[in-house]
């Protein structure tokens, strides 16, 4: 689930696709764009994040925000978590 502000800039098809990242990755837990485009991902313990898996994360990112330069500002810093029920 995403944190939003009442004066924070939306997103809703890069925050539509990052939902469908979640559903298409089981083992992905969470993952954080860190400022200098590097990616940290969570996955379920005893589980590790493959390279194939970094990969398809990232070029799935790249997709979403392709042609936004202030949809890819808007990642750069946040946390992505799979919320559980």
């Amino acid at each position: 689930m995403l944190a939003r502000s009442e004066t924070a800039p939306r997103f809703p098809a890069v925050e539509d696709g990052i939902a469908d990242m979640f559903r298409e990755f089981p083992s992905l837990c969470g993952f954080t764009i860190k400022g200098d485009a590097e990616i940290v991902i969570e996955c379920w313990p005893r589980e590790s994040a493959s390279a194939e898996l970094c990969e398809e994360i990232a070029q799935a990112l790249v997709a979403l925000v392709e042609g936004s330069p202030d949809a890819a500002a808007w990642l750069f810093g946040r946390t992505f978590a799979r919320t559980v029920h």
